[in-house]
């Protein structure tokens, strides 16, 4: 039995392989940082193309997050 492969991933897909919040994925998609499209759920979907672009704003999320200095 082949799996099959979906075109999109959805919000909690798509922020496990980012590695980051839900939360921080839809605020993303609100400023318009990655693209998303709309389910007739009303959900949101990514292109995996989209994904691996963000993947370099994941990267600079976690960096700023890191290297902000202590108070």
């Amino acid at each position: 039995m082949q799996l099959k492969t979906f075109d999109f991933y959805s919000l909690g897909h798509a922020a496990r392989v980012l590695n980051v919040s839900q939360s921080s994925l839809y605020q993303w998609s609100r400023a318009g940082k990655i693209r998303t499209l709309r389910a007739s759920d009303g959900s949101r979907l990514f292109d995996p193309k989209d994904i691996e672009k963000a993947k370099g704003i994941a990267r600079k999320s976690r960096r700023k997050f890191v290297e902000q200095p202590a108070a």
